[in-house]
């Protein structure tokens, strides 16, 4: 029987950071500290706990290297496994060393340790054999501003925290960025559209200091910042509008669920409280107003959205399969943990044990599933996907996942590795989703300090292109270090401190020198020692998501509808037979509504946004692939969608009476796709394309028809650049 290490961190509260101590891209320099969670605790897990481990039955030579209390004690035989700062004095690297395979351990010539393993334990010993806590499970600490030399650059405490970086690794950071660039990113990147031409002008007229900061407020108050943000949560909440699975049926009512985030991002719900709503929204205490009631149960459709398989005989196991992913779910985008591996055996990594993950489900075994019937004014009533207190029980452990292998029964409860005298019990009589749901959100606890830690790094990613931890769905053993551990924990601090508001971040994120640099640093010597920017040394060029591209397309062609909210329109989600599919693809390509009001109908989602990486509805996502792929470029040239769009666009520049040449045309184009003027060598050869158009279509149509053909053309071959594609 091979040890399960994952029982490992759950005795000793401590968790591995990325990844095994053999692998050569994690082995640390000669001179660094050795780090027992990152270098040390997997090399005992994989080599010496199946004989030392918490199993009494099992151990060997009474020596537990579990917990540091065993680890340090005086042997049976004399001595001790572990002498801090002595390797000499230390039986475990006697035995591990030892050319008596009598005496050499462990036993098994199959799992001895390699040289470079023997060498990490003989130095994590001589440094005095620190027991360390992972990061992620220690409530974020206060952080001191960090000195620099170059305080002007600084403008508030983001700054400060990369700046030192930078200064470190004699880096030095790149320009500001240039107003026209600084107004498409903030569009972008706030309310998911561009600029008009008008808007930019204004913004280049405004001398005023605070010019940014009251574009950022103008935007922040904007409803269609709802649509934007409210789209990233969707994202990390496996939206759909469909079952996915086997039957893949129609959610009627999921529409009402994304009309939810969409408000709470318009209102700047706090954090706290938006995630409570959704674990446990019906159980809240009473507020003002049926309106409130109504968004606190609809809410709870976090719970309710995911995949399903609808034809499984079993219900024990349907059953069991949606709690899994209501924990899956839960783990993944509110505490970035990978909580669902330890449905079948104690985690591989991370300190969340079987019992752990039993103890969660106990709490979603005894919460029903439930379309509910809510009052919504004197007259109406609404129904909504929610969920409901349930007959209320614990549940035993499924033994390798199956719910006909049962084990021990497990008390309703949290995550031990983060549990503290604090932590609310559970009623016998309530399902425990009121107890979780508050402390996921404690103040001041090792729980809510990963909760406001894995929301503000989302923040982050969202506005960087990548967060400061890299796996913003996973911060746990197999994800990546923070590369601004300080910054991370001032951030989470700040968050909580400002009452769990998203925008008050944006604010302080976007008012940065950090957001504002340029994306080229003229600096070459910067981009050969940090290639991947990770210091962030400059702003990252991004690609637009797929719902911005088909967004600005509409609003470039006028036919954007920007009207918020409202009901979802049901289309074919299963047993597509061809006419079924045409009138789908009809309904998607007709639809004049912003991208985040399409349906998401799993396994079937419109191809024009998953050629462009639309996220995959059946789970979190909190990163989205950005591929780039010769399929994107023949649907930018294929697309009847694409065509309409670029036909729509050429017949209102052509009809501007404001423009009476060319030339006058070709930069309204610029500044409105681009959000920039042509350059002149640009503004040649435009005009050289459209002669040259024009002459080909020569005696195949009259003037009129020739001239808006080819200012089409022009219209989709700048719609399919990389400059109307990227945001600097």
């Amino acid at each position: 029987m091979i040890y399960k290490p994952g029982i490992f961190w759950h005795f000793v509260f401590l968790c591995p950071v990325v990844a095994m101590a053999d692998d050569p891209k994690e082995r640390p320099r000669s001179n660094a500290e050795i780090e027992f969670s990152r270098h040390i605790a997997p090399i005992l897990a994989a080599h010496c706990l199946e004989c030392h481990g918490p199993d009494a039955q099992k151990r060997q030579a009474g020596l537990r290297l579990d917990t540091r209390k065993g680890a340090l004690a005086r042997l049976e035989s004399g001595g001790f496994a572990i002498v801090p700062g002595n390797i000499g004095q230390s039986q475990l690297i006697k035995r591990v060393t030892s050319h008596d395979n009598d005496f050499r351990m462990p036993p098994d010539l199959k799992r001895r340790l390699s040289s470079h393993l023997i060498k990490l334990l003989s130095r994590w010993i001589e440094q005095g054999a620190k027991f360390s806590r992972h990061w992620a499970f220690v409530a974020p600490r206060r952080q001191a501003l960090p000195s620099v030399k170059n305080k002007a650059w600084a403008r508030n405490a983001i700054d400060r925290f990369i700046l030192a970086r930078l200064e470190n690794a004699a880096l030095k950071p790149a320009p500001q960025a240039g107003k026209r660039t600084l107004i498409r990113r903030a569009y972008f990147d706030l309310i998911g559209l561009p600029p008009t031409p008008d808007e930019i002008k204004e913004f280049l007229k405004n001398d005023s200091p605070s010019a940014f900061a009251e574009l950022i407020e103008q935007l922040l108050a904007s409803p269609h910042y709802g649509e934007r943000w409210g789209r990233h949560w969707l994202d990390v909440a496996r939206y759909g509008d469909s079952s996915g699975g086997d039957e893949n049926d129609f959610y009627p009512l999921a529409f009402r669920y994304r009309n939810y985030v969409i408000d709470a991002m318009n209102g700047d719900v706090p954090y706290d409280q938006f995630v409570q709503e959704q674990i446990a929204g019906d159980l809240l205490p009473s507020v003002d107003g049926v309106r409130r009631e109504l968004d606190r149960v609809t809410a709870t459709g976090f719970l309710t959205l995911g995949m399903r398989i609808l034809n499984e005989k079993d219900p024990l196991k349907k059953r069991a399969d949606i709690v899994d992913e209501q924990i899956d779910t839960l783990g993944r985008a509110i505490l970035g943990l990978t909580l669902g591996c330890a449905r079948c055996h104690d985690h591989k990594f991370d300190p969340v044990s079987n019992s752990d993950y039993y103890a969660l489900a106990g709490i979603f075994h005894s919460t029903d599933l439930k379309n509910r019937t809510l009052k919504q004014a004197a007259k109406n009533t609404q129904k909504v996907m929610a969920v409901a207190d349930g007959k209320v029980r614990n549940v035993k452990i499924h033994i390798r996942g199956s719910h006909l292998s049962l084990g021990k029964e497990v008390p309703r409860s949290f995550l031990q590795v983060m549990d503290d005298r604090r932590a609310q019990s559970i009623p016998a009589d309530q399902s425990g989703r009121l107890q979780l749901a508050r402390w996921l959100t404690r103040l001041d606890s090792a729980a809510g300090g990963l909760v406001s830690r894995v929301m503000v790094n989302r923040i982050w990613h969202w506005h960087f292109g990548r967060g400061i931890v890299g796996t913003p769905d996973n911060f746990g053993v197999k994800g990546q270090r923070p590369t601004h551990p300080l910054l991370l924990d001032y951030l989470a601090r700040r968050f909580i401190r400002d009452g769990w508001s998203i925008k008050s971040m944006h604010r302080l994120i976007m008012l940065s020198s950090t957001y504002q640099m340029a994306a080229q640093n003229p600096v070459v010597q910067t981009a050969q020692l940090d290639s991947e920017n990770r210091l962030y040394w400059r702003f990252n060029r991004r690609r637009l998501e797929a719902e911005e591209i088909r967004d600005a397309l509409l609003f470039h062609a006028g036919r954007l509808d920007r009207s918020v909210g409202g009901a979802q329109t049901k289309i074919k989600s299963r047993d597509l037979s061809p006419t079924d599919m045409v009138k789908n693809r009809r309904h998607y390509e007709t639809f004049r509504r912003r991208s985040v009001y399409l349906p998401v109908v799993r396994t079937n989602v419109y191809k024009f946004l998953t050629l462009l990486d639309f996220p995959n509805a059946c789970r979190p996502v909190g990163e989205r692939d950005a591929t780039t792929v010769p399929t994107q470029a023949l649907m930018m040239m294929n697309s009847p969608f694409v065509i309409r769009q670029s036909e729509f666009l050429a017949k209102s520049i052509l009809a501007d009476e404001r423009f009476d040449n060319n030339s006058a045309r070709i930069r309204q184009l610029y500044l409105r796709l681009l959000s920039r003027p042509p350059a002149e060598v640009e503004t040649r050869w435009t005009r050289q394309f459209l002669e040259k158009y024009e002459q080909l279509l020569k005696g195949e149509a009259d003037d009129g028809i020739r001239r808006w053909t080819a200012w089409t053309a022009l219209c989709q071959t700048l719609i399919s650049s990389n400059d109307f594609f990227y945001m600097n």
